[in-house]
């Protein structure tokens, strides 16, 4: 009987759905992962990438603004890119022109001419951007939903008892904490263009630093590079601090689960944003070990994420787990 009673439940834990406000998550998770590499591999490798580094998803959205060229560009290594100086003479650069180290392209020199290697590449860049279908779209706008839902509600039961007795279910925390994303969301459903493939360049792209007149562009560029970093360094901590006044006040397990993932992803996005001012980037992907490290975890935060999503539909998990001090009380 205790087999069977076990299978049932099993069963029925089966048939239960997935929470609606994970489910409205997916669709910002899924977007700070999207690329445009070939492979099933490479493309879950950015995606986790992303997930254990905020800063490198909305690095790229916030900073390719509507520009197809740019959208394409940042995909590039630093070998597919060579730089012009006023003597017209080209060479190689070590890193990619973007963000705080960011560059013009040249344009061609004969719009008219279509051996114009420039104007073939920068055509060839075009190619590969399309228009979000109306699903994706829609798919952004449902999490944009979910999130914004989620700070209202999260902070109405920091300010007061919302709990039902009845409902045996803690208040949800994904969709706050992934309030970083609420950038990236809002610029697929508004701006509606996605590099549906990787760029196959073979020669160089010519860009030029930027000219004494445009000086203002770069610096508004690397003050972008600094408000990413700070938003994404802060922003997810407001879960924490939601989470610290929701019955029961104080910083107890719930508090100390968000506190981990957090400082996980401050960690990481302050390696990033140095690498990027200090060291740059040859390659999309960042330096090996940081990437190797982001991607580790990315892949642990996904698996935290998910133990939290079950933790939040059965409560008595908290004190089944980590002790008493996790107890919920049933009424305010």
């Amino acid at each position: 009987m205790e087999t069977e009673s076990l299978l049932l439940n099993a069963i029925h834990g089966l048939q239960d759905p997935i929470p609606q406000y994970v489910l409205g998550s997916l669709p910002a998770i899924l977007t700070i992962g999207a690329t445009p590499f070939k492979g099933v591999g490479r493309k879950l490798g950015w995606f986790v990438r992303c997930l254990g580094c905020p800063f490198v998803g909305l690095f790229y959205f916030c900073n390719i603004k509507s520009d197809k060229v740019t959208m394409c560009a940042y995909w590039l290594s630093a070998n597919n890119f060579i730089v012009e100086n006023p003597n017209f003479q080209s060479s190689q650069i070590r890193y990619r022109p973007v963000g705080h180290h960011a560059k013009q392209i040249n344009p061609p020199q004969n719009l008219h001419d279509p051996n114009d290697q420039q104007l073939i590449m920068i055509d060839t860049l075009k190619d590969c951007v399309a228009e979000a279908s109306l699903l994706d779209r829609f798919a952004s706008l449902v999490s944009l939903y979910y999130i914004v839902v989620g700070i209202f509600i999260g902070i109405a039961k920091a300010i007061q008892c919302m709990k039902d007795n009845s409902v045996q279910q803690d208040w949800p925390y994904i969709p706050l904490l992934f309030i970083w994303t609420i950038p990236i969301t809002w610029f697929r459903a508004w701006r509606g263009l996605v590099v549906v493939k990787e760029p196959n360049i073979t020669d160089q792209l010519s860009v030029r630093d930027y000219s004494p007149n445009n000086l203002n562009n770069l610096h508004n560029k690397q003050f972008c590079v600094a408000y990413i970093f700070l938003f994404s360094l802060l922003s997810p901590w407001f879960t924490v601090l939601i989470a610290y006044y929701t019955r029961p006040v104080g910083f107890f397990c719930r508090s100390k689960f968000l506190t981990i993932i957090c400082s996980v992803w401050s960690f990481n996005n302050i390696m990033a944003y140095s690498s990027h001012i200090m060291k740059c980037e040859s390659q999309v992907t960042g330096p090996s070990l940081l990437n190797l490290i982001f991607s580790i975890c990315g892949s642990l935060l996904l698996g935290g994420l998910g133990f939290l999503s079950i933790l939040a539909s059965f409560t008595d998990l908290w004190v089944n787990i980590f002790g008493p001090s996790c107890y919920v009380p049933s009424s305010c």
